[in-house]
């Protein structure tokens, strides 16, 4: 009887520990980015979450999401410590104000950037190659591509002379940013002009001061805040006759005339790669910073039409998609 008892009791710690094996294992993940907040099935659905997914890991399942969302700068690193003392097993932040209020206050857990940015300018990651510390990510570089968008917009307006920017000034790249493109800007004999929008109400007087001062085209300095107000800008810059550069496609759908920079969900979906790893054993050391390998143009007959403007057949003919 008692053979039998105890043969019975190891069959059960067995059985027990099989059970153990096969229950998914709980990783439990910080979601860190300017706001607003998106709808619990808009962030499920973006390319990261559906990347995520299709590498196993389900919220709701076998992924906890801590997501932390700011109005401003000030609230990013009131967040970054929320964050910080969840002891989560990976973080993933979006945009230069997440990733500098994160390099203060997320010393411990590995942190998975998204930037349009170079890194080493805002010191989050100086060797691309093997990251120190617990960051690593995707960066865009945005000096190299903001050069580049010049370029097409003096190929699309051959008499382009003067060139607004709007720019976010708490951005931390800012400054980098605006003195290498005026160098670059000035050898294709184009003087820029920075104009600073520092919130969503700056955005309206920046533009009619660019009408207002003559300025013969529009572009941005890659920032999460005035990204999100694009339909808007591209409305403005319709209003007053502008024609505008983006770097975010959705720009040339919202009625901006060109847009040109990295295909961003691939941002997404090699954020969700990196964080998979992590979740796996990976360090985030042994994890370079990927750069963006492909590249999307995007022009809008129908702005250029409206604003009485021939696109060069050279440039129609690079385009990725053209909207008539």
């Amino acid at each position: 009887m008692i053979r039998r008892q105890l043969l019975l009791g190891a069959v059960a710690l067995a059985a027990a520990s099989t059970l153990r094996a096969q229950a998914p294992r709980i990783a439990r993940l910080g979601v860190f980015a300017p706001g607003p907040t998106p709808t619990p099935e808009a962030a499920r659905r973006t390319p990261f979450s559906l990347k995520l997914s299709e590498l196993g890991w389900e919220e709701g399942r076998n992924l906890k999401v801590e997501r932390r969302y700011f109005a401003s700068a000030a609230g990013a690193v009131p967040a970054a410590r929320e964050l910080a003392a969840l002891n989560l097993d990976a973080v993933f932040a979006i945009g230069a104000a997440a990733i500098s209020a994160a390099k203060k206050e997320i010393t411990v857990t590995p942190v998975v950037i998204w930037t349009v940015g170079d890194p080493r300018v805002s010191g989050s990651i100086r060797n691309l190659a093997r990251p120190e510390a617990n960051f690593t990510g995707v960066a865009g570089f945005s000096s190299d591509l903001v050069a580049k968008r010049v370029a097409l917009l003096k190929e699309t307006l051959p008499a382009l002379k003067r060139l607004a920017i709007l720019g976010n000034p708490a951005n931390p790249n800012l400054a980098k940013l605006i003195q290498d493109l005026q160098q670059k800007a000035r050898a294709q004999g184009v003087e820029v002009r920075l104009y600073e929008v520092a919130s969503p109400a700056a955005v309206a007087p920046a533009i009619a001061s660019i009408a207002k001062d003559e300025m013969q085209a529009m572009m941005e300095l890659p920032d999460p805040m005035i990204n999100r107000e694009q339909a808007r800008i591209a409305e403005l810059a319709a209003k007053y006759r502008l024609p505008a550069m983006w770097e975010d496609t959705a720009f040339a759908a919202s009625g901006g005339l060109m847009a040109y920079g990295p295909d961003y969900d691939d941002f997404g979906r090699n954020c969700a790669v990196y964080v998979d790893k992590i979740f796996r054993g990976a360090k985030p050391g042994d994890l370079p910073v990927v750069m963006p390998t492909r590249f999307v143009m995007v022009v809008n007959l129908k702005t250029a039409k409206a604003l009485g403007l021939a696109i060069p057949q050279s440039i129609l003919l690079r385009a990725d998609e053209v909207i008539e």
